[in-house]
């Protein structure tokens, strides 16, 4: 138990976790810039845009903080034993007796950077028969450091962050249904008009490029013990090379294969499939989120009906399908390890949290 020393200076322990911050902290600063082009011609638009930013005094990855305290790569296996004796304020402070620090020292001063570039692009056309059909497609590059190695060498853990999807190409169009006051067929107005007419068809489609995720091998615990389970723990090689694909439903494990594990890297520099064990001592090269996820294609619909109320109001009506053909959208495999004889490596065993099943919504509303 630590005693709060003269001064109410509360002296940090051996075996303790803690947080510190800075005196002044500063709040994120984000440049943004855009350049685009838009041209029209009849009842065509297109228009080309490069969009831009730059993030200063962010933290690593996404989570609060991070770890100032992470120990160095061991030199030899002999340092595997004493992983304390590598971390930047072992046996630092002494108040008294009570010496610190062995464990994770948390910092939230906020030291890192971020950046994208994307290039977005659209185009719109009307037609004369009240149809409008929009493509829209972006391919993007967000950069960001992660943890757990940003004390000690930042350049680790620099590449795309994990939500980013390079491409996106998303579909959309509406269809005024011509029927009604003022269309085509059943023009007559009245009561026919309030059931026939102010009719609109749309939809939209949506198609993605997969999650980055980083690859993982079984021995990495042998070779360093910074971390030795999560994106530091990679093999050497090139992902070009390493063969993935969703593959059908399981029903039996709930699961999907999206790519088979090749033989185990038994020994340093031994190569199996694409990749090579690292060195000892070593991450290796073949770089965080290195490997994409399953694509997703999403498409949704709705019909609305509007109509005209006294007093100058507007109803509407509206009957919405999200994910209408009921696509499930494959999270990236849970176990990522390239070489694992054990345990599910390779499959998908969840959907992606931030896309649901199909949903059937009805609304109604005022406006005035």
């Amino acid at each position: 138990r630590s005693v709060v020393l003269s001064g109410g200076v509360y002296p940090l322990a051996n075996g303790t976790s803690f947080t510190i911050r800075p005196l002044k902290i500063q709040l994120p600063k984000v440049d943004q810039w855009t350049l685009a082009i838009q041209q029209g011609y009849r009842n065509t638009t297109f228009e080309i845009a490069y969009v831009g930013n730059y993030a200063e005094r962010t933290y690593p990855g996404t989570a609060f903080g991070y770890n100032i305290n992470i120990p160095h790569l061991p030199s030899t296996p002999a340092d595997l034993a004493n992983q304390a004796a590598r971390r930047p304020l072992f046996n630092k402070f002494n108040n008294n007796g009570i010496v610190c620090c062995n464990t994770t020292v948390s910092s939230t001063a906020p030291a890192a950077t971020e950046n994208y570039n994307g290039l977005q692009t659209k185009v719109v056309q009307r037609f004369h028969n009240n149809v409008t059909l929009q493509a829209n497609y972006t391919w993007s590059k967000a950069m960001n450091y992660a943890d757990p190695y940003f004390v000690w060498d930042r350049s680790v853990n620099h590449s795309r962050n994990d939500l980013n999807r390079t491409n996106v190409f998303n579909l959309f169009g509406a269809y005024d249904l011509p029927f009604g006051k003022g269309k085509a067929f059943l023009k007559n107005d009245g009561a026919m008009n309030y059931i026939v007419g102010g009719w609109r068809l749309s939809g939209d489609s949506t198609w993605m490029s997969g999650l980055p995720f980083t690859p993982t091998y079984a021995e990495c615990a042998s070779d360093q013990d910074v971390d030795t389970s999560g994106i530091d723990c990679r093999p050497n090689g090139s992902a070009n090379g390493f063969a993935r694909g969703a593959q059908a439903l399981n029903p039996a494990k709930h699961s999907v294969v999206y790519f088979t594990p090749v033989a185990p890297l038994t020994g340093s520099g031994t190569p199996s499939g694409p990749f090579q064990r690292p060195a000892f001592g070593t991450f290796g090269n073949i770089g965080r989120n290195s490997l994409i996820g399953p694509t997703e294609f999403l498409a949704d619909a709705a019909l609305i009906k509007r109509f005209v109320l006294p007093e100058h109001l507007t109803g509407q009506f509206q009957f919405q399908a999200f994910n209408v053909f009921n696509h499930p959208a494959l999270a990236v495999p849970a176990n990522k390890c390239i070489d694992c004889t054990t345990g599910t490596p390779g499959q998908i065993t969840s959907l992606d949290p931030n896309v649901g099943m199909r949903q059937l919504q009805f609304a109604f509303r005022i406006e005035f």
